[in-house]
C-alpha cells in the first residue's frame, strides 16, 4: 500500500484509507462506517441546509428571484411555437417559484429544461422552478421517474452558472451536480466550471455551492485540479465554507486522489484548533481519515491531535474525538472519556450568521453521534473498543430505542460504568 513520505513527518495519502477494510478486520471496517455515520447520515438532512431550504423558504426565494437583475446574454435554446403551447398550462399552475406539485412529474422534464432554456432574466421564476424541478429530475441512472443528464441538460446548466441572478445561480450550481455525475461525455465542461468557482469566485456563497454540488461528482477522482480547488478553501475565512470544504473531502468520492496529502493533513491538524467548533470537529473527522491505518509518528502525530479534543469545550468536536479514538483503536482514551457517559448534552452544531447566493439564512448543520448526545458517542465508542483489548471481557449494551433514545441511554450509564470500574485496571494508559 502506497503512503508518501515528507521530512519529519510520514502521512497515509487518502488513497490508503479506502483499503481500510481489506488491510484489518472486516468488523474495523464497519465499526469505522458507524463511527462515520452521524455526519453522513445528516448529509441527507444536511443537503436541505446546504443546498436551499427550498420547501421552506418560499417568500425568501421568490423574493431572491425577482432581485433586479440583467442579464443580456441570448439564451441557449431557441423558442418554438410547440413547446410553448406544452409549456402553458404548467406556467398558469405555477406558484411563486414552484410548479404545481401535480406537474413536477418525469413526463415534463423536457418541458423544465426548456423553460429553464429559453427564459433568462425576464422570467426568473420561471427559470427558479425549472432549474429546481431539473435537479430533482435528472439522476446519474436513468428509471421510470428520472432521466440521466444530456447535453442540452448540461448547456441550460452551464448558461445559468453565469446568471447575475443569485437564487437562479444557486438552483444551477446546485444542478450542476447531477450533470458531473453522468458519462456522457459533456459533463468535462460543467465540471471544469465548477472548478473555476470553487477555486476563483469571489463570492464565498457561489464557492460554497460549488464545493457542495462537486463533492457529489463520482468521477472526481479523475481530477485533482478539483481537489485542490476545493483545498483551497480550507484557508478562508468563512467557517461554514471551511467545514463545508472539510465534510466534502471526507466523503465517499471525495477520499482518491488528492494532491500533496503530506501538506493537506499537516493543514487539517492545525484546523483541529480553529475557533469555530464545527470547523474543529469535521477536521478530526478527515484527519482521522487521512490517518486511519498511520503508524509509528504518524499515528503519535494524530493522537497527539485528537487527545486535548477528548475535552474540548464544545460536545460536536469532543464526540468526533471520542469517534476518531475508536477508529484509531486508541485504548487510552477510555480513561478520558469514562467521565462523559452520562452526559446528555445535545453534540449538534449549527453555524449561521451568513447569507446564501439567493439572500436566504444560511444554516450549517453538524451532528455528533447516532443519537446526537455527548454520552452516546462515549458509550458506543467504549462498546466498541472494549472487543479489542485484551484480556478484558467485551461490554455488551442493549439496544437504544427510537422513540425512547434518551432514557434508553440513560439505562446503558450504569453497564458502562460497572464494566470500567472492573477492568480499568486491564486497559492500557499510555
Amino acid at each position: 500500500m502506497a503512503h508518501t513520505r515528507t521530512p519529519g513527518i510520514v502521512l497515509w495519502s487518502l488513497t490508503a484509507s479506502l483499503a481500510l477494510g481489506g488491510a484489518q478486520a472486516g468488523c474495523k471496517a464497519s465499526e469505522d462506517a458507524e463511527a462515520q455515520a452521524p455526519e453522513q447520515a445528516a448529509s441527507a438532512a444536511e443537503a436541505g441546509d446546504q443546498a436551499g431550504d427550498q420547501a421552506g423558504d418560499q417568500a425568501g426565494d421568490q423574493a431572491a428571484a425577482n432581485e433586479p437583475a440583467t442579464d443580456e446574454r441570448q439564451p441557449p435554446l431557441t423558442r418554438d411555437d410547440d413547446s410553448e403551447a406544452a409549456a402553458a398550462g404548467i406556467l398558469e399552475r405555477m406558484s411563486a417559484s414552484r410548479f404545481h406539485r401535480d406537474d413536477q412529474g418525469i413526463e415534463n422534464v423536457d418541458t423544465f429544461t426548456y423553460l429553464a432554456g429559453t427564459r433568462t432574466h425576464d422570467e426568473p421564476s420561471v427559470v427558479l422552478a425549472a432549474l429546481n424541478a431539473m435537479h430533482a429530475l435528472y439522476l446519474q441512472r436513468e428509471t421510470d421517474r428520472n432521466r440521466v443528464p444530456d447535453e442540452t441538460f448540461a448547456q441550460v446548466v452551464l448558461y445559468h452558472m453565469d446568471s447575475p441572478n443569485g437564487a437562479i445561480r444557486q438552483a444551477a450550481i446546485r444542478a450542476a451536480g447531477r450533470a458531473v455525475q453522468s458519462e456522457n461525455g459533456f459533463q468535462r465542461d460543467v465540471l471544469l466550471r465548477l472548478i473555476d468557482i470553487t477555486r476563483n469566485d469571489p463570492e464565498p456563497a457561489a464557492r460554497y455551492e460549488a464545493i457542495d454540488a462537486f463533492g457529489r461528482a463520482e468521477m472526481l477522482a479523475s481530477y485533482p485540479d478539483g481537489y485542490s480547488a476545493i483545498i483551497g478553501n480550507l484557508d478562508a475565512a468563512e467557517p461554514w465554507l471551511v467545514s463545508n470544504a472539510l465534510f466534502t473531502l471526507n466523503s465517499g468520492a471525495t477520499r482518491r486522489n488528492a494532491p500533496d496529502a503530506d501538506a493537506l493533513m499537516a493543514r487539517v491538524l492545525e484546523l483541529t484548533t480553529h475557533d469555530d467548533p464545527g470547523v474543529r470537529g469535521r477536521a478530526l473527522d478527515l484527519a482521522t481519515t487521512m490517518g486511519s491505518m498511520a503508524r509509528g509518528d504518524d499515528r503519535a502525530a494524530l493522537i497527539a491531535a485528537i487527545t486535548p479534543r477528548l475535552q474540548d469545550e464544545h460536545p460536536f468536536p469532543r464526540s468526533r474525538a471520542i469517534y476518531s479514538a475508536q477508529i484509531l483503536r486508541h485504548f487510552p482514551a477510555i480513561h478520558v472519556m469514562i467521565a462523559d457517559i452520562g452526559d446528555m448534552t445535545r453534540n449538534t452544531w449549527n453555524i449561521e450568521g451568513w447569507r446564501r447566493l439567493d439572500g436566504s439564512a444560511g444554516r450549517l448543520h453538524h451532528d455528533g453521534s447516532a443519537w446526537s448526545r455527548t454520552g452516546d458517542a462515549a458509550m458506543t465508542t467504549i462498546e466498541r473498543l472494549s472487543r479489542h483489548i485484551d484480556g478484558v471481557p467485551q461490554l455488551e449494551l442493549p439496544r437504544v430505542e427510537s422513540g425512547n433514545s434518551e432514557e434508553s441511554l440513560l439505562a446503558r450509564v450504569p453497564l458502562v460504568q460497572a464494566w470500567y470500574d472492573a477492568n480499568q485496571g486491564n486497559i492500557p494508559r499510555d
